[in-house]
């Protein structure tokens, strides 16, 4: 999978920083990498449990009002396709 290029003045060492707009005062931040491998790592990847997701994202589709019925389907197919690792 390709990532975006960083934000210009930035580098992969050095994220760019986020600004509070009230007070222009730098935000916190965490590199939360480590706990996202983690957390991954450690996810229950069960067909089940990769199933109950599948269904979730499609439940996701089909309630969204700004879809047509043809999106809809589409969306779903492509999921669907992607979830088999046919894309």
């Amino acid at each position: 999978m390709t990532q975006p290029p960083p934000p210009a003045g930035t580098s992969e060492d050095e994220p760019a920083r986020l600004v509070d707009a009230a007070t222009g005062e730098p935000l916190p931040m965490a590199d939360m990498r480590g706990e996202f491998a983690r957390l991954s790592r450690d996810a229950d990847n069960s067909p089940e449990s990769e199933r109950a997701f599948i269904e979730g994202k499609i439940g996701l589709i089909t309630g969204d009002p700004r879809l047509s019925d043809e999106e809809k389907r589409a969306a779903i197919a492509e999921l669907l396709e992607r979830s088999r690792g046919d894309s």
